[in-house]
């Protein structure tokens, strides 16, 4: 896997505007490739030759048995965790691990002999991608291919298991070869058996239910992870274990790859309203796109009629404190002071307001200049753009 990879990346950086599937995924995608995970084991024996490689670090843990995994698990190597930090931040919509050792497809579960939910889509991008190498080499890939612990063994503690039990990402492991140091005369033939499956496998971010999710209101990211949750047509769930995905916090997109079929979509946030939208079509090879903008589930009027009763002003010796309930926090956007003529004082924005701590103000304008002891006005601005005014009386 780690020529492979090294290949790839070459072919990305050169058929670019030649190779379809390559233009599209970088222009659409953010693609990150890892060649080696595992530098201390690959050149156990030497600095210059990867014969003796082994699985274990230096510190003689087995990497490929490092993540997480439902009801189990261990505190990874830093190897490990470096990678799980990265997955965590990047949200993967689909992700591939190559080893060498057998030849064959392996798609979740290891740590246990089932099938995850989504066994029919698993099962199709698995079966296509066997038929691809095969139509360049009928004579390799014909381990047996499918769910990795009906097929062969139990293996806790494997890396696309943990994807999708915590990243809710389709990670799947591809045995190149069953020589686990394929020699180096053969590479090139390794990489033509499997360069338009790989290719395939990533085009398939591009399929299934995709969109954004937005505010209803200001038309804004929620800027949360919000929950999309897959029911099949006939009532039954579909994502009992792991297989939801998130809608990203930062572009508030959303990639759920899933079999062709009709389904209810829920999407859901404890701070706002299920949106359901029902009857989803998807089609083989096609996408079905949903934009979808979510209210809070309560109403913003009310929470600032409410919020009379739950905000103080607590003298301190710098100056002012400004206390405001807990549970406003959530819709809190912006908080203002204004001198009596209705000039701009200080501004606190969304990020220096943390839930369960006061607003401190020692009377010092934006600008860093001191104020003077009297009435001023605090207006608070909620996500919904709408306000709360209090005036409060300012001595120090």
């Amino acid at each position: 896997g780690y020529v492979f990879l090294l290949r790839m990346i070459d072919y990305f950086l050169k058929e670019y505007g030649s190779d379809h599937r390559v233009t599209k995924l970088i222009d659409s995608a953010s693609i990150f490739f890892a060649p080696l995970l595992n530098p201390d084991g690959t050149y156990a024996e030497s600095d210059s030759s990867v014969q003796g490689a082994t699985r274990y670090n230096s510190r003689y843990v087995d990497l490929n048995r490092d993540y997480q995994y439902p009801g189990g698990g261990k505190n990874p190597q830093p190897e490990s965790r470096a990678l799980i930090d990265f997955q965590t931040q990047h949200r993967f919509v689909m992700s591939i691990d190559f080893h060498d050792g057998m030849e064959c497809f392996l798609y979740p579960w290891a740590y246990k002999a089932g099938h995850p939910n989504d066994k029919e889509w698993f099962g199709t991008v698995c079966r296509e991608y066997v038929d691809a190498v095969h139509k360049v080499n009928p004579n390799t890939f014909n381990d047996k291919s499918g769910s990795a612990a009906i097929l062969y063994y139990i293996a806790k503690g494997i890396r696309s298991d943990h994807q999708l039990y915590k990243d809710h990402c389709r990670g799947v492991t591809i045995e190149l070869s069953s020589v686990q140091v394929i020699d180096e005369s053969v590479l090139l033939k390794y990489w033509n058996y499997h360069k338009d499956a790989v290719l395939d496998f990533y085009m398939e971010m591009f399929n299934g239910i995709r969109g954004n999710v937005k505010t209803v209101k200001d038309n804004d990211l929620v800027g949360v992870p919000v929950k999309v949750s897959v029911t099949s047509s006939d009532g039954s769930s579909w994502d009992d274990e792991y297989s939801h995905v998130f809608a990203d916090t930062l572009h508030g997109n959303f990639y759920r790859p899933i079999h062709p079929g009709t389904y209810d979509v829920t999407f859901s946030h404890p701070d706002y309203a299920d949106v359901v939208k029902k009857n989803v079509v998807v089609i083989k090879g096609k996408g079905t796109h949903l934009d979808v903008n979510m209210t809070p589930k309560t109403s913003i009027d009310n929470i600032l009629q409410e919020l009379n009763n739950n905000i103080s002003f607590i003298p301190y010796q710098k100056g002012i404190k400004i206390s405001i309930s807990e549970k406003f926090h959530t819709y809190l956007k912006q908080i203002v002071i204004y001198n009596v003529k209705g000039m701009t004082v200080k501004t606190f924005k969304r990020e220096h307001l943390v839930r369960n701590s006061p607003i401190e103000w020692n009377g010092l304008t934006d600008y860093g200049k001191t104020t003077g002891n009297g009435y001023y006005i605090v207006k608070i601005k909620s996500t919904a753009h709408e306000e709360y005014v209090q005036p409060f009386m300012f001595i120090r």
